[in-house]
């Protein structure tokens, strides 16, 4: 969701000719705004919900988190820390919010017979407004079919029994992009494919002892 609102307005600052700015907001500080306790001596967050902050989140949590005046703050106020551990709620109170949320634009969730009714007004916003949130089916990294770990490509076959786990904003599409280059196990029927950006790095690795357990 951050990605999204950071490329929305990139791409407005761009379209109105004003001077570039790189905006860069704080993921940390809208995760443990939107959890009530996950702060050292108990301290409760009224604002919060009853969320863990190594449960991550959804587009529900994340559109209120922007619209009711909480955030978007920038990521030098609460910068990113690869840690899920209490904190004190001093560090995300009393903080500069720099943009608000006051509309959104939802797409349906089609069925692939369906695909082609609305790919065309999602390509249009992204070129207009930016960047799109999306979940994923089958995101999984390494023991499941649905990720191509060399070609960093994911495509799920099996919506029903691999729930949405993961989400990422689609910025861009590429109707050449091979089908080949998703898993054999499970691809599209055709070539094409939307360009993700993604939050999971250049490189993924995985220690032995957690893939034995998978």
């Amino acid at each position: 969701t951050i990605g999204v609102l950071e490329s929305h307005l990139a791409l407005r600052d761009k379209n109105a000719s004003s001077a570039t700015t790189v905006y860069d907001f704080s993921e940390k500080h809208m995760n443990y705004a939107t959890a009530k306790a996950a702060f050292l001596n108990n301290e409760i967050n009224p604002y919060g919900f009853a969320k863990e902050v190594s449960e991550g989140g959804n587009f529900y949590l994340a559109t209120q988190y922007l619209a009711n005046g909480l955030g978007a703050v920038d990521e030098n106020e609460v910068p990113f820390v690869n840690s899920e551990e209490d904190i004190d709620i001093s560090e995300i109170q009393n903080k500069e919010v720099k943009t608000t949320l006051y509309d959104t634009v939802e797409f349906p969730n089609l069925t692939a017979a369906e695909r082609d009714q609305v790919m065309p007004s999602m390509k249009e916003h992204i070129v207009n407004y930016g960047g799109l949130y999306a979940g994923l089916h089958g995101a999984t990294l390494f023991t499941g079919d649905s990720y191509n770990n060399e070609t960093g490509s994911i495509f799920c076959n099996n919506v029903i029994s691999e729930p949405i786990d993961h989400a990422a904003v689609i910025i861009g599409w590429d109707d050449n992009y091979s089908k080949e280059n998703f898993n054999a196990e499970q691809q599209p029927s055709e070539n094409g494919a939307w360009i993700i950006k993604n939050s999971w790095g250049e490189n993924m690795t995985e220690k032995l002892s957690l893939l034995k357990e998978a």
